[in-house]
């Protein structure tokens, strides 16, 4: 997330109520801190070093959904370019530029389409749109498919989920969390892996250690029947809005709003991103039907790159969390390296850049 041009794009979004970012003044100490910390990390080698990591844990990331769909574990994806259309030659240009500077971290074919070629490629783009970026190497998912499938593969070879379970307890001896307790349960343990999202600084303050996370809500809301018919995902550049097309649903996703954990939802923000899709399609509704939207939390750290490792100041408490708008993609790829570190007690290298340890304790 942080990177060159952020801080004056934000500046100018803050000024405008359905904009893509929003930030609710509290008075918050821990919010001020990431804020600074957030800021201070918006430099052209900080976006550069960010973008490398990122890649690089990225690399297995398609192999391993592969391994996923080859195991039987059922879900919804679909191989299929993504489109980023643009309203101005100016946000276009910008675009393209950032993606140049990062090729050396491969980050997959893409190649610059005029208006007519973009419609070319997707008809239902309307002529305001003066140009877009096809990014070859792309897949997207639906994502409680793959949750749904991952449930019902682990439960189908003898493992234990238990939903609806907040923990209220991690017993420590020493360093070592030996037992982590919930309102009806207690579960001895020889790790701990707290990969709670936006809510695992609710966990690990329990062992009196803070982490350095904002949540940063989105919403989405499904049409059903589509009011477009889109081939593939499209993004709505200037808007930060996304339209996802699964079948006989249309999905739109968006905003960035830092309002603490909370699931309340913001009426004029899931209104905008409702009428993002007018300028870039041809035949959106003026009026949509009412529809309610989901929203959910994403974990921000200020660096923008997750925190997987070992938790500061214990031996068997992990950490899988941070991963911001990237944590379906990168999920596969962080589980299979934080399980090589907890089971053999080696941490590799593919995750030196996300220790958690480089926030201190």
């Amino acid at each position: 997330m942080p990177g060159p041009g952020v801080l004056g794009t934000s500046l100018r979004w803050l000024a405008r109520p359905e904009s893509p970012l929003s930030i609710q003044p509290r008075l918050d100490p821990r919010l001020a801190f990431w804020l600074l910390r957030f800021a201070a990390r918006c430099t052209g080698q900080a976006y550069q070093q960010g973008t490398a990591a990122l890649a690089a844990l990225n690399g297995r990331t398609f192999a391993l959904f592969d391994a996923y769909t080859a195991r039987g574990i059922a879900f919804e994806q679909y191989q299929t370019a993504l489109l980023m259309a643009y309203l101005t030659h100016d946000a276009l240009d910008k675009a393209a530029m950032r993606l140049r500077n990062v090729e050396a971290h491969d980050v997959g074919r893409y190649r610059v389409l005029d208006g007519d070629e973009a419609r070319g490629q997707e008809p239902e783009l309307a002529s305001a749109v003066v140009g877009a970026i096809e990014l070859s190497d792309e897949r997207y998912l639906r994502p409680e498919t793959l949750v749904q499938g991952l449930v019902d593969y682990l439960t189908g070879r003898g493992v234990s989920i238990w939903a609806g379970q907040p923990v209220t307890d991690l017993e420590r001896t020493g360093s070592r969390v030996g037992t982590v307790r919930t309102p009806s349960n207690r579960f001895l343990c020889d790790a701990v892996l707290v990969a709670a999202g936006a809510w695992s600084d609710e966990v690990t303050r329990l062992l009196g250690r803070r982490l350095p996370l904002q949540a940063g809500k989105g919403y989405s809301m499904d049409f059903a029947p589509p009011p477009a018919m889109l081939t593939r995902s499209v993004e709505f550049a200037e808007r930060s809005v996304a339209a996802v097309p699964y079948p006989g649903i249309l999905r739109l996703c968006g905003t960035m709003e830092l309002s603490g954990l909370n699931r309340s939802i913001n009426a004029r923000r899931v209104a905008g991103i409702g009428r993002a899709p007018r300028a870039y399609l041809r035949n959106w509704p003026v009026t949509l039907p009412d529809k309610t939207a989901w929203t959910g939390p994403r974990p921000l750290t200020p660096d923008g790159l997750p925190l997987i490792g070992r938790l500061p100041g214990f031996n068997n408490v992990y950490l899988a969390t941070g991963h911001a708008m990237l944590g379906m993609t990168l999920g596969p790829s962080t589980g299979e390296a934080i399980a090589e570190e907890i089971a053999t007690d080696r941490r590799p290298e593919i995750l030196e850049p996300f220790d958690p340890a480089r926030f201190g304790s």
